[in-house]
């Protein structure tokens, strides 16, 4: 009795508490945000967003910064071990299109301005952590939703996911839609987009009308900016009505990501402004699926394109492949009036199969940011079980003799979930939700449990499956697959188990499909 008396009591603090958090996080949060804001009113801010570019640059591309913004830590040190993050420049650069003076602030004269800055967010977040009522609860839901922040500048957008991208909006009903809603076919956006890029890279801003050196249609660059850019003065509307003032404040979405190119004055003439280049390329290539995901005919094509791209990719590898495998394309099965679909794809070598499920729909933004509800986390998470369980209940009817071409083998088999984008880089929480989540469906379905530990699933984003099917080609299924399931590294990202056990095999890994740059980038627009 005095046991459940003390739960109830304690039940009953952590109602209080959220209620209590709930009712005064957006004043307790806007008044810890007053010393930020206050300082940024101070500074101009085209001179700040191209500081921001300066050290975006530096750190993933050690292009040079300009003397005034060098520091002496940078000597010695990675700029990430200095104390200045790509993820807090991009936080600075939402804040300064918020509070930044538009015209006649101060400009930017040394690294000292922008640290300043900085450290008034690092402290802003602390105090918010600390002022948020259910950070020990929280802790590993921190921990996770800081490496969704932290990943894709880990691993940014590069020549492969582009390659990807191109391949899968260049599928004719996929680029139907791209062309409705964008005024641009594929080729025409990527080429447009990957000009600009290239021109961003080395510089921040651009001159309108563009100069002759991009060789790029003036028509087709302006249907691209009416997408891609917008002024100060939208930016800053678009992010006081999307505030959030409470623990997820760091988290809320940068309107750069959205729209990259900042309409600007320089010297009296318009220029385009690039604040953080890998936004562009971000934009054009996984961005551009949050404009088209609202379009009826969008959905299905789009999914049946990336499968097809996985198939492609099981294709190119096993041309080169040093252990040979066999592989086996969807198709359907069973009775005409109950017809089912196979696994989308299975690679069987003389060690192991590999049945892989195709899945393009993308993790929704809020399930990898909000702290305060677990809702989006959990109906996200309940998703993928679903997929892991189509995957599982395929199986049986595989190992049943079913279908029509793959026939059961002595084999082991590792079921895997492919997606397009990553979906949970780390955390025991969301791993625990996620497999307690499969058991229930899989009882449901009256599946044999025990199939999760003779034949554990595995997720994987497109980019780590590439990389797992190329050593896969040289040391075969089992073997990596055997090591990815290792006890030790269940929770692992597949990159990770790769990098860590199979580094030499990954050294020699080459881009798929490098001859779509031909397409994309003709010899007549030279070394852009």
């Amino acid at each position: 009795m005095q046991r459940r008396l003390m739960r109830d009591h304690l039940s009953c603090a952590a109602e209080t508490r959220a209620r209590w958090w709930a009712q005064r996080s957006p004043d307790i949060v806007r008044r810890l945000h007053r010393p930020l804001a206050r300082e940024l009113a101070k500074y101009d801010a085209f001179t700040l967003l191209v500081a921001v570019y300066a050290y975006v640059q530096y750190a993933q591309f050690e292009s040079p910064l300009p003397p005034f913004l060098h520091f002496e830590a940078l000597d010695t040190k990675p700029m990430r071990q200095t104390g200045l993050s790509e993820w807090e420049l991009d936080v600075l650069s939402r804040e300064t299109l918020a509070y930044s003076s538009i015209s006649g602030g101060r400009a930017v004269t040394s690294h000292s301005d922008v640290a300043t800055l900085i450290n008034l967010i690092k402290r802003l977040e602390e105090n918010i952590w600390r002022a948020y009522p259910h950070g020990q609860r929280d802790i590993i839901l921190e921990l996770n939703r800081s490496s969704h922040r932290q990943f894709p500048w880990q691993r940014p957008t590069n020549h492969p996911a582009i390659a990807r991208y191109y391949k899968i909006y260049s599928d004719p009903k996929v680029e139907e839609v791209l062309r409705r809603v964008t005024g641009l076919n594929t080729v025409e956006l990527f080429r447009v987009g990957i000009g600009l890029t290239g021109h961003f890279l080395e510089k921040p801003a651009l001159p309108i009308p563009a100069p002759a050196a991009l060789r790029v249609d003036s028509s087709q660059i302006d249907n691209f900016l009416r997408r891609f850019a917008d002024t100060i003065v939208n930016l800053r509307n678009h992010i006081e009505a999307k505030a959030a003032f409470g623990v997820n404040w760091a988290y809320v979405s940068n309107p750069l990501r959205d729209r990259p190119l900042v309409a600007v004055m320089i010297n009296g003439g318009p220029h385009y402004l690039c604040p953080i280049p890998s936004f562009l390329l971000q934009r054009l290539t996984s961005g551009i699926y949050y404009e088209l995901i609202s379009d009826d005919g969008f959905a299905n094509p789009f999914g049946a394109s990336f499968q097809r791209y996985l198939g492609e990719v099981l294709v190119r590898v096993q041309a080169n492949a040093s252990v040979p495998y066999a592989i086996f394309p969807e198709r359907n099965y069973g009775p005409a009036s109950k017809r089912k679909d196979t696994v989308d794809w299975i690679a069987t070598d003389g060690s192991a199969n590999l049945f892989i499920e195709a899945k393009a729909k993308r993790l929704a933004v809020q399930a990898k940011i909000d702290l305060e509800s677990r809702t989006a986390m959990e109906s996200q998470v309940s998703k993928m079980a679903e997929f892991v369980v189509q995957v599982y209940k395929t199986i049986v009817d595989a190992l049943d003799g079913k279908y029509p071409e793959w026939k059961p083998n002595a084999l082991p088999i590792y079921p895997i979930v492919v997606t397009l984008e990553e979906w949970f880089p780390l955390g025991p929480i969301v791993h625990g939700t996620l497999k307690n989540r499969v058991v229930e469906l899989m009882e449901e379905a009256k599946l044999d449990i025990g199939m999760l530990k003779t034949m554990p699933y595995s997720l994987a984003s497109s980019d780590d499956f590439e990389m797992a099917i190329h050593v896969m080609s040289k040391r075969g299924i089992d073997t990596v697959m055997a090591e990815r399931c290792s006890e030790e590294k269940r929770e692992w990202l597949l990159a990770g188990v790769l990098t860590n056990s199979f580094a030499d095999e990954l050294s020699d890994a080459e881009m798929f499909f490098p001859e779509i740059w031909k397409e994309i980038i003709p010899e007549t627009m030279g070394d852009q």
